[in-house]
């Protein structure tokens, strides 16, 4: 399940939760790999199949309504739902089928979001 400040949000068809160094790498003089790890952030990557106009619209008000928002979900690595500050890199929506200009369903939708 995933949780966008505490709304549940459409089950999604496929999620990949990765953990990614934040940091940097440099060459020594002697010629060695020096690295600094600052952190370790998560990174979701989400993706629903077909989803009703109000179930798009309510997964992108969640994800539109701040710069930050606080996302659940259960992280393998902690054994247990988490929450954490995250923000949306991408989301895109693929509208359906339509009836006069307005799709009666959205086709699928993806999006990256990265802890903040």
């Amino acid at each position: 399940m995933l949780y966008i400040d505490g709304l549940l949000m459409p089950a999604p068809a496929a999620l990949t939760l990765s953990y990614e160094p934040v940091g940097r790498a440099d060459i020594a003089a002697d010629g060695s790999a020096v690295a600094d790890r600052i952190a370790v952030k998560r990174r979701v990557t989400a993706s629903w199949r077909r989803l009703t106009l109000r179930e798009a619209q309510a997964l992108l008000a969640a994800v539109n309504a701040a710069p930050l928002f606080d996302l659940t979900l259960f992280d393998p690595a902690e054994g247990e739902s988490v929450t954490f500050p995250c923000r949306a890199l991408r989301l895109a929506v693929t509208p359906g089928p339509s009836e006069n200009g307005t799709p009666r369903w959205i086709g699928g939708a993806e999006g990256d979001f990265m802890e903040g």
